[in-house]
Order: structure tokens, then sequence, then C-alpha cells
């Protein structure tokens, strides 16, 4: 099945200023890949912060795209696939969401794009190897790219 296994639970936790994942998660994408986000992940859901405030009413750092953006947060942070893979399944997640309106994927999207250089390397190795290790690759040496079918 293409698209989420479930919805999103988490809670906000102040003291770390994000939201925490309390059940597993899954996406399947389009080419059948399984993803995987763990319980007691951490995420600031869709990193909108800084932007100015006009952007900022349109895309709210909460919304309808938050599981996709916990999805993404995590492929960042683990440095599970590549950084182009891992905004391709964004997108691809996104596109699952009913309630995400179509104009607002490509956006979306071109923003992860613009914006997630900035991020996508900031985290330290040991981090990164506990995550994989959440994750079931901890012997990983380099990130996997995906090799999309269908280019979007």
């Amino acid at each position: 099945m293409h698209g989420f296994d479930k919805p999103l639970t988490a809670t906000y936790r102040p003291e770390v200023e994000g939201w925490e994942v309390h059940e597993p998660f899954y996406f399947m994408d389009a080419d059948g890949c399984m993803h995987h986000v763990p319980a007691g992940w951490v995420s600031d859901l869709a990193s909108t912060q800084g932007l100015p405030s006009f952007f900022y009413k349109l895309f709210p750092s909460d919304g309808p795209y938050n599981q996709a953006a916990v999805l993404h947060d995590y492929l960042y942070a683990a440095e599970i696939y590549d950084r182009k893979s891992s905004d391709m399944v964004f997108l691809d997640a996104l596109g699952t969401i009913k309630e995400v309106p179509r104009w607002k994927i490509p956006l979306m999207y071109a923003a992860v794009r613009v914006g997630g250089g900035f991020t996508y390397k900031e985290h330290s190795e040991g981090r990164v190897r506990m995550l994989r290790l959440l994750s079931g690759i901890e012997s990983m040496k380099r990130p996997y790219i995906i090799r999309y079918v269908n280019q979007r």
C-alpha cells in the first residue's frame, strides 16, 4: 500500500522544543520502498522558523503535512539516503496526504531542495550512528541512493 501505515501520534516536549513520536510508523513509497520512523524520534515538524511572516502564514510548522515532515527530518538526521533521495521521499509522502493542498506540494519540495542543504550534514557522527542503529542499518557506511523509476 503506497502511503503511511498509520496516523502520526506525537506530543510536544517543550524541554527539547520538538514533537516526540509515540509509535513507530512506516511509509511505503511509489516504488515499494519502506521507510521507518522509530518511536521516540523528536522533530520540529515543518522547519519554517525564520521565514518571513507572509510565508509562515501559508506554511506554518504544524499542518496536514506533519507526518511527511517528521519522516523527512528523520531521513535527514539519520542520513539514511543521500539528500536528493530524502527530498524525493518527502515529495512522494506529501502527495499521499489528501489534506495537503496540491498547490503546496511543489512549493514545499522546492523549499527543502533550496534550504535543506543547510541542515542535511549538521548532525554529529554519533547521533547519525545511533539513528541508524534504531533503523536497523548500523553497518551502512554511506548514504544509500534511491533510484526512482519515475523521476517526479
